[in-house]
């Protein structure tokens, strides 16, 4: 859980970039960036994590319909759940740390149930 988290936060997957769906301006060219990378800098950053059984979901034999076969428990994964979320927000923390203009990275969870 902890190397997933790290990962997501480091893994260069957001932009400073401000755009409105909808917009008429153009959007510029802005590379990609950490969300660590732009909370260090002084920028606002957050992650929404939402549960999704859906993800570990397949395609059922007919191709029409999708299985969940490789579900846990619903105990344990609200477990893993909350385990994310929280190493999301620990590791945010350490991983950006207190220097500067550095903004503290906001992890807003879905409920589980």
């Amino acid at each position: 859980v902890q190397h997933a988290a790290r990962f997501l936060l480091t893994a260069k997957l957001s932009t400073r970039e401000v755009w409105e769906p909808g917009s008429k301006e153009k959007r510029t060219e802005c590379p990609p960036e950490s969300v660590v990378d732009i909370c260090r800098q002084g920028e606002d950053q957050g992650a929404l994590v939402m549960p999704q059984t859906s993800l570990v979901s397949e395609l059922g034999k007919d191709n029409t319909a999708l299985e969940y076969s490789h579900l846990c428990s619903e105990a344990s994964a609200e477990q893993l759940y909350k385990a994310f979320v929280e190493a999301l927000r620990a590791s945010g923390a350490e991983l950006i740390g207190q220097g500067g203009a550095a903004k503290e990275l906001r992890v807003v969870a879905g409920s589980f149930r």
